[in-house]
């Protein structure tokens, strides 16, 4: 056999070899993993807190940038700024108060469900106590 009909014969068989393997594939990347969906409470709502006092409302506004709240919250005894976080449904925000000469924080922590939340509230080391909120109708 001569040297060409061999290099003919192998170059024929690398292309038979190559025609017959399937096409080498990439892996499909994994699906994006979804961001947490953050609810919206930006806007007004009406907090209503159950305390040893009794109960109360307050109008309370919402600014929110991504998972960081502020806002303010008025009440009969006047308008106090508010701070906070918006961890998926779960929120946490709070007041801080000059009561009788004495400092005293607020905080309000529970969870969102579409126009309504609702969680529990620490009156210092006072007392706690359950709070409801609804957004209001604009």
């Amino acid at each position: 056999m001569s040297i060409a009909r061999v290099w003919l014969l192998a170059a024929s068989i690398c292309l038979m070899a190559g025609c017959s393997t399937s096409p080498s594939r990439r892996p499909a990347p994994p699906p994006a993993t979804p961001v947490e969906q953050i609810p919206s409470v930006a806007g007004t709502w009406v907090l209503t807190i159950q305390s040893p006092m009794g109960q109360r409302d307050s109008e309370t506004i919402f600014i929110q940038d991504g998972t960081k709240l502020s806002g303010r919250m008025l009440s009969s005894q006047g308008e106090v700024p508010l701070t906070g976080t918006l961890n998926g449904d779960a929120i946490a925000f709070g007041i801080d108060l000059k009561v009788q000469g004495r400092d005293l924080r607020i905080d309000y922590s529970g969870s969102v469900s579409g126009e309504t939340m609702s969680g529990t509230v620490r009156f210092g080391a006072f007392a706690d106590g359950k709070w409801t909120g609804r957004r209001k109708a604009e």
